[in-house]
């Protein structure tokens, strides 16, 4: 049984896997936009990272306090916007379920200082902080 997609040519594969590492490896995310089997473009997708909040990390550092960034990205583009924002340490690819699953280690370690999560918001505390969860 033959497939109804065209075929895509090793070429035209590697080309578009290049475009989309070049995209993660800058903090982005790739969207391949396709019609009728036809690939027209990729897009690249960013967060903003807000102003000056590689120097409120460095600050929380000076501080004692480890910086976790935990994001549903892949690692490349995780990587590229921990580096960005001068978080210590990330999680990436996370799901609902791994994300609570650090929170609560490091609340079992008596180490979770306030933090700040995009989505969904969340504060949580610890007696010791030695770590802020992103």
């Amino acid at each position: 049984m033959r497939s109804s997609q065209p075929a895509v040519n090793a070429e035209a594969v590697r080309e578009i896997n290049a475009i989309a590492d070049a995209i993660a490896k800058a903090g982005g995310t790739p969207l391949a936009v396709a019609k009728d089997g036809k690939l027209l473009g990729i897009v690249h997708l960013k967060d903003i990272v807000k102003g000056g909040i590689r120097e409120r990390f460095a600050e929380l550092r000076r501080m004692g306090i480890r910086t976790i960034m935990i994001t549903g990205d892949n690692p490349m583009t995780a990587a590229a916007i921990a580096a960005e924002a001068g978080v210590d340490d990330f999680l990436a690819q996370a799901t609902p379920e791994d994300k609570l699953r650090l929170i609560r280690d490091e609340q079992a370690k008596a180490s979770l200082s306030p933090c700040v999560v995009t989505a969904p918001m969340t504060l949580l505390r610890s007696p010791r902080p030695t770590s802020a969860l992103l």
